[in-house]
């Protein structure tokens, strides 16, 4: 089993599992259209990858709420490095990545994708296919407020 986290905007709390964001933006991993849980495997990469995204000053300003989920192993794949894209890494993410993604969701083996992190590579995220059956094993914490410090 491995806790992983997930840190959202507040106003979006009431479908934080959901896989809504991925839905309607994709991500380095995922085309638009599929629900997946992009989360970290520490508070810390969780909060990193929120603070890529957004200016300095913006992230503070904004109310986040955080959680945890705890995978069970089996429902994890974890593709050997070198069968990732050799670009993933690139930003903005290139096409590559998106199609390696999709090709792990439409195979629908597992539930969850483990992939190294672009901003930490020793580290990794996990995305989790929302719709997959086995995503009913994951067992989803309810949402807490997170404060950033100030200075994010």
């Amino acid at each position: 089993m491995i806790r992983v986290w997930h840190i959202g905007k507040k106003e979006y709390a009431h479908e934080f599992w959901s896989g809504k964001g991925a839905f309607y933006w994709g991500g380095r991993w995922t085309p638009k259209g599929y629900p997946v849980i992009y989360t970290s495997e520490s508070k810390a990469l969780a909060l990193l990858e929120i603070l890529i995204r957004f200016k300095r000053q913006t992230a503070s300003k904004l109310q986040w709420v955080i959680g945890h989920a705890d995978i069970p192993d089996y429902t994890i794949y974890t593709p050997p490095d070198k069968d990732l894209p050799i670009d993933w890494r690139t930003y903005p993410y290139p096409p590559s990545t998106v199609a390696f993604g999709l090709s792990w969701l439409k195979a629908a083996k597992y539930a969850v994708l483990s992939v190294p992190s672009a901003l930490e590579p020793a580290s990794r995220n996990y995305l989790i296919n929302a719709k997959h059956p086995d995503a009913g094993k994951i067992h989803f914490s309810s949402v807490q407020d997170y404060l950033l410090d100030h200075r994010a």
